[in-house]
């Protein structure tokens, strides 16, 4: 299945194996309740859009929900309305974080993307938050993964990008999570910016 539209930032690459994995995620999952997605980054929401049309392909029972910050430095707000208002009320969202969003989230999801703050701190506590509420069989998908990626951005984080050497600390990154299963790990169109996708287990 190609994309179906444009994608956000930096995801130049990553679109056909995120639809894969939208796919191969729904064809796993109980088909009793919506197919829902979690987006932790949401800038301009052209990724959350693409995710919606890849979903209309597919079934007609799904819900987004989109999380980021007011003021963070990504997000657009006029451009993220002007690109779900079509959507109406199958995606909803939440600029209060992602810990304090996805804490406050009820129903488990199918497939979360973390693209949020990459720093140590935020990919933990973002990975912790959303293991609670990601059902079995669901994919966690996290941004700007690859080699070439990290470190970069410093005029936004201290240390840079840090995703990858923290999914090895959480024993993600070579299958050494008990709960998870690695499910791919891309590199990027030569840019970086790659992803690294793992797959719930169990709880």
């Amino acid at each position: 299945m190609k994309p179906a539209r444009r994608w956000g930032i930096a995801m130049q690459g990553c679109e056909p194996y995120f639809v894969e994995t939208i796919v191969q995620t729904y064809l796993e999952m109980k088909k009793t309740e919506p197919f829902r997605y979690i987006e932790i980054g949401i800038a301009e929401g052209y990724t959350a859009a693409a995710v919606a049309e890849t979903l209309r392909l597919i079934t007609n029972h799904w819900k987004i929900f989109a999380v980021d910050i007011s003021g963070g430095w990504s997000f657009n707000w006029e451009l993220f309305k002007e690109n779900i208002e079509q959507y109406g009320s199958q995606i909803s969202w939440s600029l209060d974080g992602s810990p304090r969003a996805l804490r406050a989230y009820v129903p488990k999801a199918n497939l979360i993307f973390i693209d949020g703050n990459h720093s140590r701190e935020s990919v933990i506590t973002d990975f912790e938050e959303a293991h609670k509420i990601l059902a079995v069989n669901g994919r966690l998908i996290f941004h700007d993964s690859d080699a070439q990626s990290q470190g970069k951005d410093t005029e936004h984080l201290p240390k840079g990008i840090e995703v990858r050497k923290t999914l090895e600390e959480l024993g993600l990154l070579f299958d050494q999570h008990p709960k998870y299963m690695r499910f791919l790990d891309f590199p990027g169109n030569g840019n970086g910016r790659g992803m690294f996708i793992t797959k719930k287990l169990e709880d």
